[in-house]
Parts: structure tokens; sequence; C-alpha cells
């Protein structure tokens, strides 16, 4: 949503959120949904890439093909227990469990606790990966990091030099000192 469509409706008296915010989960509610949800992804895709129907799957894990689609739907009567076995029939390891645990595309709430938590997960599996290269890569890979970062802090700075500039063409910015500023505010 816009921030000016945002604006009309909170001066209209409307709270604007999210799903989390309306249904007011807490921080470890919004995990396990999410949690959930990266586990049931995960195994959807598992059977899918080993071109296995539904029913297919439900036969290895001797249960009904309804109950599979209950999983993939992300029923509330489908215990994470179930999810995992599924998972390890399909031939996932431990591993994998963990990592579709701890990796999630899924994003269910703007919550500053809950954008960590993902980037946490992003931010480990970069780290994981990095681990991986040489030391030759490694030092090569932080050298082209550094210069993206300096030239996109570059680009951020001549973006605000240029919505200031564009401001005071306008009229909307006064320049003055601090003092100037506090008797403006006085008045």
């Amino acid at each position: 949503m816009d921030a000016i469509k945002r604006q009309r409706l909170e001066s209209a008296g409307w709270r604007v959120g999210d799903a989390a915010d309306f249904l007011e989960l807490s921080a470890e509610e919004i995990a396990f949904i999410e949690m959930k949800l990266s586990l049931i992804k995960r195994l959807k895709q598992l059977r899918i890439t080993q071109n296995l129907s539904q029913e297919s799957l439900a036969k290895k894990i001797k249960s009904s093909q309804s109950r599979v689609a209950k999983i993939e739907a992300g029923d509330p009567s489908v215990s994470l227990d179930l999810m995992v076995r599924t998972m390890l029939a399909l031939g996932a390891t431990r591993e994998d469990v963990a990592l579709a645990i701890t990796s999630s595309n899924v994003i269910i709430s703007s919550k500053k606790n809950m954008s960590k938590t993902t980037q946490t997960s992003q931010f480990q599996q970069a780290l994981e990966a990095v681990e991986v290269l040489s030391l030759e890569d490694r030092a090569m890979l932080l050298d082209i990091l550094q210069n993206r970062l300096r030239q996109q802090r570059r680009n951020e700075l001549l973006k605000e030099v240029a919505e200031v500039r564009q401001e005071y063409a306008e009229g909307n910015v006064k320049f003055g000192s601090v003092a100037d500023f506090m008797a403006e505010l006085d008045d």
C-alpha cells in the first residue's frame, strides 16, 4: 500500500496492519507459522521433483491422498511430526529438514522482530555459502562487496541531494542556522 493511501486511511480512523496484527499473533506464533509454511513448501517441492502424485506419496507414508492434500494445504490438523516424517520418507536428510525450518521465504509479518528472524536465516545461509570458498575467493568476494556498498552509498547520497535540490527549487526547504530554526519553532 502506498504511503498516501495509508495516511488517508489512518487519518480517517482506520488502523492499517497485516494479518499478524489483525490476528494479534505473538512473535512465537508467527515463527511457528513460518516454520510450518517453509516445511510445506519444501515437502511439496520434494514430491514434485520426484514426480510423485499425492496418491503415490500417500502410499509411501501409509496414509491417504486427502491427508497429503491437507499437509500441502497447511491444514491445522496436520502436525509438524507428520510433516517431518513425510519429508524424511521423501528422502530428505535431517539437514534438509533443518534448512527448510530455518529458511523462510514466506513473509507473514512486517513486525520488526520477524523481519530480523528472516534476515538472520538468509544471513546464515549466505555465511555458509561463503565458508566453502577458498581464502582467495573470500578476499575477492569481500572486495566486490565493499565496492558495491560504496557505490550504493554514493547513489543514495546523490539521490538525497537531488531530492533536497528539488525541494529547494519548489520553495519547500528553508536554509538557516539552528538558532533560526529554534526561533521559528517558538513562533
